[in-house]
């Protein structure tokens, strides 16, 4: 068996507890305006071309050829690799895990899209006792949560917005499924809701408030808001299989403030980044 892969980050810091390596899936069910990652929402394997490095030797025959790039100016983003290749990476820096409470965290792209390579991962993971972050979109079926759940020590869940138009117009998909997986999720393992904080998109009191009830109104302990940043941009650049740039700005810190200052009167806990 086989995944896709487009990166992996290791000693990672911001994608679970201590020290960890994050393993990002290719493919993804959305297309979110302000993806950082834009290589990682089709599954196929693509060409991203850095200019700067080019020579114009020509060896690369019309981008048809990109291992003939003499410089690296032509990359194919998207590996395919066994779960065996996928742990020899993983398991080089588990002694970091131990000593940091670290372990492995699975990301994209939408770890789901690939739900059966996600499943022999995790538990390739568990078998060498690492602990397991998966960090998703939650727009998936809940079986294929529901196969990997005991293999799973924590999930990262994306809520982008809480009202349906917005959502469609934001990410391209209803909100209707991740709610009801959400629910769900929470009923069944430990969670953490992620939100992107994107100015004029989903930073108005009256949603952020919403994810807070939400969050309470399922028992869910933490939420971690990410605030927008625009170092994916050059991607967009560099992809020859071209993505629309959408221009979008970070929340002012007045607005960061409010936010913590919520969470006073609150059973759950907010922090700023994660």
């Amino acid at each position: 068996m086989k995944g896709t892969i487009f990166n992996i980050q290791r000693y990672a810091l911001h994608d679970g507890p201590g020290i960890r390596t994050t393993v990002f899936f290719k493919g993804c069910p959305l297309s979110c305006k302000w993806c950082h990652n834009p290589e990682s929402i089709f599954f196929d394997q693509e060409l991203m071309f850095y200019k700067e490095q080019c020579i114009r030797c020509e060896c690369c025959e019309d981008f048809s050829l990109p291992d003939r790039c003499p410089t690296k100016a032509l990359v194919e983003v998207g590996q395919d690799l066994t779960v065996d290749q996928l742990m020899v990476e993983i398991l080089k820096d588990k002694i970091f895990y131990e000593t940091s409470g670290g372990g492995v965290t699975f990301s994209g792209g939408e770890p789901l899209f690939q739900s059966h390579f996600l499943l022999a991962l995790l538990k390739a993971s568990k078998e060498a006792g690492l602990h397991t972050v998966v960090d998703t979109c939650g727009y998936g079926h809940i079986q294929d949560y529901n196969d990997i759940n005991a293999y799973v020590d924590l999930y990262y869940f994306d809520v982008k917005h809480v009202k349906e138009e917005a959502h469609i117009a934001g990410t391209g998909v209803s909100l209707t499924l991740i709610q009801e997986n959400l629910k769900q999720l929470s009923k069944m393992n430990k969670v953490i809701i992620r939100v992107p904080l994107i100015k004029e998109y989903n930073d108005d009191e009256e949603t952020l408030l919403s994810i807070m009830d939400l969050a309470e109104n399922l028992k869910i302990e933490e939420i971690h808001f990410l605030p927008y940043h625009d170092y994916g941009t050059h991607k967009y650049e560099r992809l020859l299989n071209k993505r629309e740039l959408h221009s979008y700005k970070s929340p002012e810190q007045s607005k960061l403030d409010w936010i913590l200052e919520q969470f006073s009167s609150r059973t759950i806990t907010g922090k700023i980044g994660g």
